[in-house]
């Protein structure tokens, strides 16, 4: 699925709405081809143990044409105050509230959300903590490769002494040296990591960065 694709959608037909209701029959209302011009993860999209239910975003020129010859159901999104300790209590008010005795019923988001969320929360840890050890492996190797070499160049400190080269200015040439030395490895650390990035992520959170 890209920029571009055509989706083709049957419809259910308003006369099958009690069939609806009371099962999951075969559309029989139009199909409508719908081109995608943007994709976009939401968090139902994820599997997280189950399967993944995909939506499709259509737009106001349909409500307003063939969208009002198929069937609808109507829901909303709300966030309760006290969390999901108050949807036993939310539902009950919400199917007595006048001219809702269709109402099908309500489901918690929450536990899809989590679902994803604990997938994905140890992977993103592991990564960190994998990235720490790798600074401070990276850490002791520089500083043990610049230590050798602060020995080697000391050699030669007698030599810019006699020059006329002070203690402040061999300093600052020996910094100057490692930091040129690390700016280019972390330029080339960085490109490497960009590489090879695509590559690292695995489960839901490789299918939220391939959306």
């Amino acid at each position: 699925m890209h920029i571009g694709s055509v989706v083709t959608v049957p419809l259910y037909s308003l006369a099958q709405a009690s069939a609806v209701e009371n099962g999951n029959p075969a559309p029989r209302g139009a199909r409508v081809g719908f081109q995608v011009v943007g994709i976009e993860a939401n968090v139902t999209d994820f599997p997280a143990g189950v399967t993944a239910v995909y939506n499709l975003y259509t737009s106001p020129a349909f409500d307003r044409g063939k969208g009002r010859q198929a069937l609808r159901f109507y829901g909303a999104l709300v966030r309760l105050r006290g969390g999901a300790a108050d949807l036993p209590l939310f539902q009950v008010d919400f199917q007595h509230l006048h001219g809702l005795s269709y109402c099908h019923g309500i489901q918690s988001e929450d536990s899809g959300d989590t679902a994803v969320e604990r997938s994905i929360h140890p992977q993103a840890i592991g990564w960190w903590l994998f990235a720490l050890f790798v600074g401070l492996v990276g850490l002791a190797v520089v500083g043990e490769a610049l230590s050798r070499q602060s020995l080697l160049e000391a050699e030669s400190y007698p030599i810019l002494e006699a020059l006329g080269f002070r203690p402040r200015q061999v300093f600052v040439l020996g910094m100057a040296r490692a930091a040129a030395i690390g700016f280019i490895g972390a330029v080339g650390a960085v490109a490497f990591a960009f590489v090879l990035s695509p590559l690292t992520s695995v489960g839901e959170a490789r299918i939220a960065d391939r959306r």
